[in-house]
């Protein structure tokens, strides 16, 4: 999605909100996952130093984020967002979200049909089996399969799906 036509797209409620999830290595990117009723959008809204890791303001940025969006609305969130992405729900094949074992973090695998996959580490609590039952839910009328998975959510060369337990 191009920064121009994310703004016509804010007028639509946000039935899911992940936020304070990360992606990528150096720099990490804070992004949050807004599931509305035709389309899913991957908003990234900040990069980190290993500074702010240290200084805990990861929390503090997402949770600024979070109520922006509460307070000011989608509109004036999505224009601070460094990128925001629309993924419509008939070009995804599956939505993934992974327990991350005993030594990982709960992650979320975007899968669409054509190009990457986008898999996101969640550094907020959640409650996996609520989480997985509101995206179903959001999803029901589209062919896009949403799992839960036990492990770690590792991609590599597209190896996602066989490096995890059913």
């Amino acid at each position: 999605m191009s920064d121009t036509d994310h703004t016509a797209a804010a007028s639509e409620a946000v039935h899911v909100h992940l936020n304070f999830t990360m992606r990528g290595t150096v720099p990490l990117r804070l992004v949050d996952l807004l599931f509305r009723s035709t389309h899913l959008l991957v908003v990234e809204y900040g990069h980190l130093t290993p500074l702010d890791l240290t200084a805990g303001s990861p929390s503090r940025r997402a949770a600024a984020f979070a109520d922006q969006i509460t307070s000011e609305g989608l509109t004036a969130a999505l224009e601070t967002a460094e990128t925001v992405t629309k993924l419509a729900y008939d070009s995804l094949d599956a939505v993934r979200v992974y327990d991350g074992g005993w030594i990982g973090r709960v992650a979320v695998a975007i899968e669409p049909s054509t190009g990457a996959t986008t898999v996101v580490r969640v550094h907020a609590p959640v409650d996996i089996d609520q989480f997985v039952a509101a995206v179903r839910s959001v999803l029901s009328s589209y062919p896009v399969a949403v799992k839960r998975r036990d492990g770690l959510a590792l991609a590599f060369n597209r190896l996602l799906g066989r490096l995890s337990r059913d």
